[in-house]
Parts: C-alpha cells; structure tokens; sequence
C-alpha cells in the first residue's frame, strides 16, 4: 500500500501539469468534460446495456431471419445474465419480534 502511495503522489505533479496545458489550450469547461469522461464511462454502458436488453425483450419479429436474430441474442450469455440480475428479487429479511403495545 506504501508502493502504491508514493506511486500515486509521484505522478501528482505530471497529472497537474497536464491539467493545466489542456485547460491554457482547449479551456476549462472543454477540459474538465474530458477528464470526466473515464469516470462517466461505466455508467453509460450499463445504462446502454439495460436499454439494449429492454429493446430486444419488447422485440417481436414477424420475419424467420429476424426471429434467428433474437434467438441468437437472447441466448448469449451476456443477455441472460443481464436479464437475471434485473429480474432478481431480493431475498426476504426476517423482521424484529413483535411486541404488543397495551395502550
């Protein structure tokens, strides 16, 4: 873990300098959208993923080529496992004992 601090503060003064002739060159606003883009990637691709596996669930095919085509997707691994995680329910929790209340 030490390695990795003296790594990462090592590289503080690169990072800050580069920051700085982005920003002199294109702008802050421009340069800030882009050194937040590697953050926001993951977000837009789940989000395109439940989207994409939405579209292909609501897709009904009148064509027999068409109809191989969403068989070829649904039975991809990456569509099922999708499908399961956003099907999932969660596991029931036990609940606090009950205490009758005399009033």
């Amino acid at each position: 873990m030490a390695v990795w601090a003296i790594a990462w503060a090592g590289s503080k003064p690169v990072a800050s300098l580069s920051d700085g002739l982005l920003a002199r060159h294109i702008g802050i606003k421009v340069t800030g959208v882009l050194l937040a883009l590697p953050a926001m990637l993951p977000i837009v691709v789940l989000i395109a993923l439940l989207v994409l596996v939405f579209a292909i669930q609501r897709w009904n095919p009148h064509g027999s080529r068409l109809s191989s085509q969403r068989e070829r997707l649904t039975s991809q691994e990456w569509f099922q496992r999708t499908e399961q995680k956003m099907t999932a329910t969660a596991a029931p929790t036990e609940s606090v004992a009950k205490a009758s209340i005399n009033a």
